[in-house]
């Protein structure tokens, strides 16, 4: 059993916020597949991508890669 933090907890929060906001009440059961940058809080062991898929157990999860993105410095 992972320990989730409170960052990851507060992001979850803030997507459930998010599609309640715009109507969609059944989000959990619509939602098919999560994206996001190789960062741990989200896609690692205890990151956001694990806390949704213990309260969404046929979720796709990927890594998100900007080809070619340029940055200003």
């Amino acid at each position: 059993m992972f320990y989730f933090n409170k960052p990851i907890l507060g992001l979850k929060e803030s997507i459930s916020t998010t599609f309640e906001e715009a109507g969609v009440k059944d989000w959990k059961e619509r939602l098919a597949a999560f994206g996001a940058d190789g960062a741990s809080v989200n896609l690692g062991k205890a990151g956001l991508a694990a806390l949704l898929k213990k309260e969404i157990l046929i979720l796709l999860t990927s890594i998100v890669y900007l080809k070619g993105l340029s940055l200003p410095c």
